[in-house]
């Protein structure tokens, strides 16, 4: 298991384009889009609802942000997200002109990491993670 920004508390992670595994540039084709809503940690419309149904979908679903169309959203985690487990997917959190436009804070001490990529070929852009140990476990 490889971790990404593991420097300390309070480090900033810009991920404009972080792939885990060996994905094309171009990326899969888009079987399904699932859209976050809103900024709550849980619950229907959240990001952790939008990688559990990911991983459910499977490759080709791409995870897109709803909310944040006219600046950077942050969404406090009280907890990491769910592992990534089906590959080939794309988490694209970039406002239009390609800045990172979700931030995910660790919301509290006992949040090591926001995300976890366990399958190859996904791709996560557009997002800042600040205030974890490690922003992301590949």
């Amino acid at each position: 298991m490889r971790m990404v920004g593991c420097r300390g508390r309070g480090l900033a992670l810009a991920l404009l384009c972080l792939a885990a595994g060996v994905a094309s540039s171009h990326g899969p084709a888009h079987a399904a889009t699932i859209a976050v809503t809103n900024t709550n940690p849980s619950g229907a419309g959240s990001l952790e609802d939008a990688v559990t149904r990911a991983n459910a979908l499977g490759s080709g679903t791409e995870i897109r942000f709803e909310f944040a169309a006219d600046g950077a959203s942050a969404i406090r985690l009280e907890r990491p997200l769910p592992p990534l487990t089906a590959g080939g997917v794309t988490i694209d959190g970039a406002l239009s002109d390609g800045a990172p436009g979700v931030l995910l804070l660790a919301a509290g001490q006992g949040v090591d990491h926001a995300l976890s990529l366990v399958s190859p070929d996904n791709r996560v852009r557009g997002l800042a993670i600040c205030g974890f140990r490690c922003g992301v476990v590949l």
